[in-house]
């Protein structure tokens, strides 16, 4: 193996988990130790050998193990003087020592006991310097990038196909069932966003998250045209029909050729201006309007060269003329 342009002797090995030691000063403690700060726990329990449980999708990776019945990744150690310290798999030593502490899984399980009591390790003799260590972990966190959702929905199909129980597809993906469901939604809809390649899943991820009652098949084919348009650009600009879909008159103007979802979003800040004009007695539509053309009558040349390359002006005139614009719509 090479680290920092220096050549380390390394092996494949079984080595009993009993002397396996974590390295309680590795990168994925540090991040637990902030996460449990933000929440208002004790950041030491991070450090404490057991602390690794508390990580991120801990619960997820014990099913995986006990689906896959023992550890299919070697874990990443560190040969000091006959100690072995795990510089990456942190998560899996700690869950199969869980595993391993757990009867119930255990006797559902026979194979276990004896896979978990030796892993499958990558064996680097040390010592290493800090420098290497730092060096090597990102190194492999490089080539470890995640799946992105494209090839995870694809991942997901093909087992649920293989397999046809979503439990267990579940399983060996450290998610809950219920992501397995919303990726068979997810599958079904990115077909209407083919065009967009492998963002077609993004698409149709952040169109589904809207709510079950105010998405059909309409709005489906509306947002895919629009995105085939130009009109939405990205799929984050999909999570603003949350509330506009909500709305009548907002899901109306949506709905329409040649609209966006800003149009539509529009319609919701002109209702929200309304209601900072109702008090205990409400100004019409009509008289507000009479008195906003009147003021700007009396706007001269010279209020206005002030204002030449204000660009906040510039920005709440267009907003003024998106709305009028919209209000004239219903005229």
């Amino acid at each position: 193996m090479i680290v920092g342009g220096k050549e380390f002797e390394t092996t494949i090995e079984e080595v009993p988990i009993d002397k396996l030691q974590p390295n309680l000063e590795q990168p994925r403690r540090y991040e637990l130790q902030r996460e449990l700060e933000s929440k208002g726990l004790d950041p030491k329990t991070a450090k404490t050998p057991s602390g690794i449980e508390l990580a991120t999708r801990f619960e997820e990776l014990m099913r995986s193990i006990v689906e896959n019945e023992g550890i299919s990744m070697p874990l990443l150690v560190e040969k000091i003087d006959g100690r072995y310290i795990v510089l990456e798999g942190d998560r899996r030593l700690g869950a199969s020592r869980r595993i391993l502490g757990d009867n119930e899984i255990l006797d559902a399980h026979p194979l276990l006991k004896e896979r978990l009591s030796k892993l499958p390790c990558l064996v680097v003799k040390g010592p290493l310097s800090e420098e290497d260590r730092l060096r090597l972990l990102a190194h492999i966190h490089i080539h470890l990038a995640a799946w992105r959702p494209v090839a995870k929905q694809k991942v997901i199909m093909d087992l649920r196909e293989r397999l046809a129980q979503d439990d267990r597809v579940a399983a060996i993906m450290g998610v809950t069932t219920g992501s397995i469901s919303k990726a068979v939604t997810v599958e079904e809809v990115s077909k209407k966003f083919a065009f967009k390649g492998p963002a077609a899943v993004s698409y149709a991820r952040d169109l589904i998250s809207i709510r079950k009652d105010l998405l059909d098949s309409e709005v489906i084919d509306v947002t895919a045209k629009k995105v085939k348009e130009g009109l939405i650009k990205t799929p984050v600009a999909i999570r603003g029909l949350r509330k506009v879909l909500a709305d009548e008159d907002a899901r109306e103007v949506f709905l329409k050729p040649g609209t966006t979802v800003e149009d539509a979003e529009n319609v919701l800040r002109a209702k929200e201006f309304r209601k900072t004009l109702e008090g205990p007695k409400a100004i019409e539509f009509d008289e507000l309007l009479n008195r906003l053309v009147i003021t700007l009558k009396k706007v001269s040349f010279e209020d206005l060269v002030k204002y030449k390359g204000n660009k906040e002006i510039r920005k709440t005139i267009d907003e003024a003329m998106t709305l009028l614009s919209q209000f004239k719509t219903y005229v």
